[in-house]
């Protein structure tokens, strides 16, 4: 634990959609609070956006999840995306 680069790694991105959600929150993007969950080899964040806003949280998660593909296709072995 805390010593394998690729859980760090996708960790990171996903603390990184984590604090994005919530700083869309504060600047009133979003129509609920979020659901943000994050545990060991896990993470769950459920966001709203406003209506007419939906572009901006799309491409929040687009940008993460593009993150998170490279780190799938290159270490396979240690990682699943789902």
């Amino acid at each position: 634990r805390g010593e394998d680069l690729v859980c760090a790694s996708a960790s990171m991105l996903a603390y990184t959609a984590a604090q994005a959600v919530l700083e869309l929150r504060e600047m009133g993007e979003l129509s609920r609070r979020p659901r943000i969950s994050l545990r060991p080899g896990a993470a769950e964040i459920i966001a709203t956006p406003k209506k007419g806003r939906e572009e901006t949280l799309r491409h929040t998660f687009w940008v993460i999840h593009c993150g998170l593909e490279a780190l799938a296709g290159n270490y396979p072995k240690c990682m699943i995306l789902e």
